[in-house]
């Protein structure tokens, strides 16, 4: 339930050197000076954030809230979350989400800048430039990944991609399975309900909704442009079931 205040920082940058700053509070409050006046860089070498919430009560209620910073430069490899993974729900007001990316074996999970089990709601801010890469498997969320609902309001999710390169094999009882990623799935995927409203979806890249895809019941889009999204085979390495469907948008079980 504390706030921590960065409003009053002039350095324009930190650098983490010591891997991702780890969040082991259910509920925390991180303000910043403004997305243009301080950046967080994850150094290319980890996540920037990490929510787990109390290790007495984590049950993935945990809430991280942040206004006013940038959360650059994270890399997460095997995993989920450039900037951010949170096993709980995350809402950002007023911050830019850039040049994070997640590489490896993802099966199905991603979220190039953010990804929460639960909700996400971004307000006022900016996803951009990140990366969702599978070597293996699928690879979801260029720029965000949801497990429960997410609202964008006034908002802009552009030039993310996802993206699937490879196979892998799995022997059991003498039988040999083969699997093949479908490829990238959108800039944003929520798997609970999907709400946009005042806000943008540009210049995402995947294979199946290049734009959003919403796995739950639920999809509103108000007042919203979707634009030069790309759903593109060079994104799915399945050679049997090639499909490159949705540029701006899908919704339904994908």
């Amino acid at each position: 339930g504390d706030t921590i205040d960065l409003s009053a920082l002039t350095c324009s940058t930190i650098t983490l050197t010591s891997g991702a700053i780890n969040v082991e509070v259910n509920n925390l409050t991180i303000t910043g000076p403004g997305s243009t006046a301080l950046a967080i860089d994850g150094n290319a070498s980890d996540a920037i954030f990490n929510l787990y919430g109390d290790e007495d009560t984590n049950d993935g209620s945990a809430t991280l809230t942040m206004s006013g910073v940038t959360l650059t430069n994270g890399a997460f490899e095997g995993a989920s979350g450039g900037a951010i993974w949170a096993y709980g729900n995350l809402d950002l007001d007023e911050v830019a989400v850039t040049d994070c990316h997640t590489t490896g074996n993802l099966n199905g999970d991603g979220g190039g800048g953010l990804r929460a089990s639960g909700n996400i709601v971004l307000s006022n801010s900016t996803v951009s430039g990140n990366s969702a890469d599978s070597d293996k498997y699928n690879a979801f969320g260029g720029g965000v990944v949801t497990g429960g609902d997410l609202t964008v309001v006034n908002s802009t999710i552009s030039g993310n991609t996802a993206k699937a390169n490879g196979s892998y094999t799995y022997e059991y009882d003498g039988y040999v399975y083969y699997y093949y990623g479908f490829g990238g799935r959108g800039g944003a995927l929520a798997r609970g309900s999907l709400t946009v409203t005042n806000s943008t979806i540009s210049g995402n890249d995947a294979s199946l909704g290049g734009g959003l895809v919403g796995l739950g019941t639920e999809m509103t889009l108000q007042n919203s442009t979707i634009t030069g999204n790309d759903a593109s085979l060079d994104n799915q390495s399945f050679p049997e079931n090639p499909r490159a469907e949705g540029g701006g948008v899908v919704g339904g079980n994908y």
